[in-house]
Order: structure tokens, then C-alpha cells, then sequence
């Protein structure tokens, strides 16, 4: 009798928070759709971290620095820019984290992201096709993935580049 009991508390205990996963993420979606972010456009992004991989070796390898993206931007936009509604805005992070890291980073950095991020899809695959892993290795499987994909169209915040390793963390 309690065993039963204890399973349908589980089971409603589920219920209840994937409804509220639900909900978050449905009023998240109406807040940004209302009030929808400006970003940088992916061409400026581009041009923006082909610029500054031009400009010297060094520069190229090891990017213009952490945190230096503004530096980055107002140095390397197209003249064109200027012409757009966004004129007057200074941008601190590229249109998405690959491009930041490219610029900010420069090859290395970038490489050793795409290392780490390659690494994973290794191991997750390995996992995955074991069938061995838990319910809790699967969300964090599925989280990491998610992140890497969210990263190809926007960019990530620092939060969100730490949840990135801490998620891998508890994965390894």
C-alpha cells in the first residue's frame, strides 16, 4: 500500500514539474517576443571576427582578449553599420558565441571549444548507445546539447557559458 501510494506521489510530483518547465518557458518566450532583444546581425558578427583575425598573428591565434569585444567592434564594423537603425549602439558580444570566441579568443580559443564540444558528442554518443546511462545522465546530455545548439543563433552570457561547464562536470 505505501509502495503504491509513494508512485502516484512520484508520478504527480512529475506531473507538476513538467507543467511549471512548461509554463517558464512559455512566459519566457511571450517576455522575448515582446520585448525582443537587439542583436548584432550574423554579418557583422562575421566581419567583425574576420577583421580582427586580420590584423596580426598574434592576434589571429590568441584574439583581441576576454572582455575586449567592444574594443573589437568599434574598430572592425563595416562602415555600413552606421547606416542601420542600430548607429548609435555599441554591441559587447558578437551575434553568437562562436563568433565572440572567434574574436575574442582567436583561433586557439575557438579550436579549444570546438575540442571540448567534439570531446562531448564522443562521449555522449558512446553513452547513449551503451543504453547504460541514468534518467539524470540523459537530461544532462540533452541540457549540453541544447546549449551547444542555442550558441550556433544567439550568444551566451557568462552564466550561461558556466552552466555549460558545470553541466559537463557533473557529466563526466
Amino acid at each position: 500500500l505505501f509502495a503504491k501510494n509513494s508512485e502516484q506521489h512520484r508520478s504527480a510530483l512529475s506531473s507538476f514539474l513538467l507543467l511549471m518547465i512548461f509554463l517558464g518557458i512559455v512566459s519566457t518566450s511571450y517576455t522575448l517576443y515582446n520585448n525582443r532583444p537587439i542583436l548584432l546581425d550574423p554579418s557583422t558578427g562575421w566581419k567583425i571576427a574576420t577583421g580582427s583575425l586580420g590584423q596580426s598573428l598574434s592576434q589571429a591565434f590568441f584574439g583581441t582578449g576576454p572582455g575586449h569585444y567592444v574594443d573589437a567592434f568599434t574598430l572592425y564594423k563595416n562602415p555600413d553599420f552606421n547606416l542601420g537603425p542600430y548607429w548609435n549602439l555599441r554591441f559587447s558580444t558578437s551575434s553568437n558565441h562562436y563568433f565572440y570566441l572567434l574574436t575574442t579568443l582567436g583561433i586557439a580559443g575557438l579550436s579549444s571549444f570546438l575540442f571540448i564540444a567534439w570531446k562531448f558528442f564522443q562521449i555522449a554518443r558512446k553513452r547513449l548507445d551503451n543504453g547504460s546511462g541514468n534518467s539524470f545522465e540523459k537530461g544532462l546530455i540533452a541540457s549540453i546539447g541544447l546549449l551547444l545548439a542555442i550558441q550556433i543563433f544567439l550568444p551566451a552570457p557568462t552564466s550561461t557559458t558556466l552552466l555549460f561547464f558545470t553541466l559537463l562536470g557533473l557529466l563526466i
